[in-house]
C-alpha cells in the first residue's frame, strides 16, 4: 500500500483541560509521532513584545499544539486526518495542516496569523436606543449572506421593515444558494414567490416563521451538519429542528443560559467606537472568560453592551446543565474579588456578588 510523507499539524486552541497525554493516545492512530510541541501564550507576561495584542491594545491569549508524525501513514488515515474538526473526549477540536498554513520559526510570534481562524466570530454588530445587541458564532459556522441587490415584489420597497421583508431576505438568500450565482440580481417581480404545499420556499418561510417564533434568526451554510452533534451547535447558538423544543423547557431546561449582567471600568464609547474595537473587545472577552473557566469560548455567549458605565449582558450556554451550573457558580465566586491582570479584558471588572438569571436564549 502506498504511503504519505512526514506530516506537522497545529492542533487548538485547546481548553486546559484536555491533557497531552489525551491528545497524543488520540492522534497516534493516525501514525508515530515523533513530537508534540505546546504553543502556551498565558505564560508569556503582557509586557512581552511577543504577546500578541489588538489595534485597542486589548490582548488575546491563545494555546495550541503542533504535533509532528514521524512514520508514514496509510491513505485512510491520512484522510480521516486532514479532517478540520476532530472530537477527543468532549472536546471539539480544530486540526490544519502546517503546509497549508506556515509558521515562522518561533512559533510564538506571528500567532495570531496562524490561529486567527479559531477564535471566535462576531458575526452581527447592531446599535440601538439602549447601547449594543451582538452575535456571536463559532468559526466552524461559515453563514452564506446575500450581497446582491433585491428587486421586491411591488408591494415590498426596501424602506419597508425588516418584518415585511424577511421572508423575502431570506428567501434571497435560498435564490442565491440554489442557483451558485452570487452576482445575480434576486428579482421577485419576474420570479414572484408562489406559496404552495410542495414548495421549497414555502416550507422555508414557514421554517423561518417558527425561527422568528423562539427569537432566532434563519441562517444558511453550505456545510453538512451531522445530527448527534446537534446539542453541541445549540450550546453555541446554532440551533436546529432538533434542538428548537429544547428551547422551550419551563425552568433551567438542558439548554439553559446562565446569564449576568457585569459592570466593567471601560469606557463605553471607547470600546464601541467602531465595529472592530467593538468585535477585538468581545473576543478579548470571551477567550478571558474560557482560559479562566476552563470551558470551550463557544460556550462563551456574549448578547449586549450597555450604554452609561459599560455593562456586558453575557452567559454561559453548555451541553449539560449541571455543568452550566457549575461555572455559573464558579464564575459568582471568582468575581467577588480581582480577576488577574494577566486577563487583559476580564480584569476590569468591578468586583461584586453578580447573581445569575437563567434564561433560554437561542
Amino acid at each position: 500500500m502506498t504511503s504519505t510523507p512526514m506530516k506537522k499539524i497545529f492542533v487548538g486552541p485547546t481548553p486546559v483541560t484536555l491533557t497531552e497525554q489525551a491528545l497524543m493516545e488520540y492522534f497516534s492512530h493516525f501514525g508515530t509521532i515523533e513530537a508534540v510541541e505546546l504553543v502556551d501564550m498565558s505564560s508569556l507576561p503582557p509586557t512581552s513584545p511577543n504577546y500578541p495584542t489588538s489595534a485597542t491594545n486589548i490582548f488575546v491569549c491563545l494555546h495550541f499544539y503542533i504535533i509532528t508524525f514521524s512514520s508514514a501513514m496509510t491513505p485512510v488515515s491520512f484522510a480521516e486526518l486532514n479532517k478540520e474538526w476532530h472530537l477527543i473526549g468532549n472536546h471539539f477540536v480544530q486540526v490544519h495542516p502546517v503546509e497549508l498554513r506556515p509558521v515562522v520559526s518561533n512559533p510564538r510570534i506571528g500567532l495570531q496569523l496562524n490561529v486567527a481562524r479559531s477564535i471566535p466570530r462576531v458575526s452581527t454588530v447592531k446599535s440601538t436606543t439602549t447601547g449594543i445587541k451582538i452575535v456571536v458564532t463559532p468559526v466552524w459556522f461559515e453563514e452564506i449572506k446575500v450581497t446582491n441587490p433585491i428587486l421586491y415584489p411591488p408591494t415590498i420597497t426596501t424602506s419597508s421593515s425588516i418584518e415585511l421583508r424577511r421572508s423575502f431576505d431570506t428567501l434571497a438568500t435560498y435564490r442565491t444558494i440554489r442557483d451558485g450565482q452570487h452576482n445575480k440580481h434576486i428579482d421577485f417581480v419576474a420570479e414572484p414567490f408562489k406559496p404552495s404545499v410542495n414548495s421549497i420556499e414555502t416550507l422555508i418561510v414557514v421554517l423561518d416563521m417558527l425561527a422568528q417564533s423562539n427569537g432566532m434568526q434563519t441562517s444558511f451554510t453550505n456545510k453538512p451538519f451531522n445530527y448527534e452533534h446537534s446539542m453541541y451547535r445549540a450550546a453555541c447558538g446554532v440551533v436546529d429542528l432538533s434542538t428548537v423544543p429544547l428551547l422551550n423547557v419551563d425552568g433551567y431546561g438542558p439548554l439553559a443560559t446562565a446569564t449576568f449582567n457585569l459592570k466593567l471600568n471601560l469606557s463605553y464609547e471607547e470600546v464601541t467606537s467602531s465595529e472592530e474595537k467593538t468585535s477585538e473587545f468581545v473576543i478579548s472577552f470571551v477567550n478571558d472568560i474560557a482560559k479562566k473557566f476552563e470551558c470551550l469560548p463557544e460556550y462563551v455567549r456574549v448578547f449586549e453592551l450597555a450604554r452609561g458605565s459599560l455593562i456586558a449582558k453575557w452567559g454561559f450556554t453548555t451541553t449539560d446543565q449541571e455543568y452550566t451550573q457549575n461555572l455559573a457558580k464558579k464564575f459568582v465566586e471568582e468575581a467577588q474579588k480581582p480577576f488577574s491582570v494577566d486577563l487583559l479584558v476580564l480584569s476590569k471588572t468591578v468586583p461584586a456578588n453578580y447573581s445569575i438569571q437563567w434564561d433560554q436564549i437561542p
